[in-house]
């Protein structure tokens, strides 16, 4: 295989997949915000465990949508509803990885480090596909067809 078709395939499949490529890079980002902003939380201020941890997920949910809305799928109308969608498919994400936890760690003994890296695969491909047939599809107008 010649170096310019391996290059050709690999632009064949980013534009194939630059949606979820996008998403899992913008992802990356909320988590990093969400783990910043609970290890300043819980360290700096001695905010409660769930509260900084509810207050770091919304934070690094926010991100995600914002760089989602207007970088990857572009969809600037009925904003106020995709972010409700979009936070409601983020806490399902929460709810999905804390179920995963809870059978495969706490009722199955397996190890929590390698079932929560499995977890996030789950979940990110779950919400992923979630947000773009929910929170950023193509809304349509209704008309009513006067006879």
């Amino acid at each position: 295989m010649s170096k310019e078709s391996v290059k050709e395939k690999i632009l064949s499949l980013f534009k194939k997949y630059k949606n979820f490529i996008l998403y899992g890079v913008i992802g990356v980002t909320g988590v990093t915000i969400d783990y910043i902003g609970f290890t300043i939380l819980t360290r700096k201020f001695e905010t409660d465990v769930l509260i900084a941890n509810l207050i770091s997920v919304t934070m690094g949910i926010i991100n995600n949508f914002v760089w989602n809305t207007f970088v990857n799928f572009k969809k600037k109308d009925k904003i106020f509803l995709r972010f409700i969608s979009f936070f409601l498919v983020g806490i399902f994400g929460l709810g999905l990885s804390s179920g995963i936890l809870r059978l495969f760690v706490d009722i199955l003994g397996f190890d929590p480090l390698l079932i929560k890296f499995l977890s996030i695969i789950v979940v990110v491909i779950t919400q992923y596909f979630l947000n773009k047939n929910i929170s950023f599809k193509n809304f349509r107008l209704k008309r009513k067809i006067d006879e």
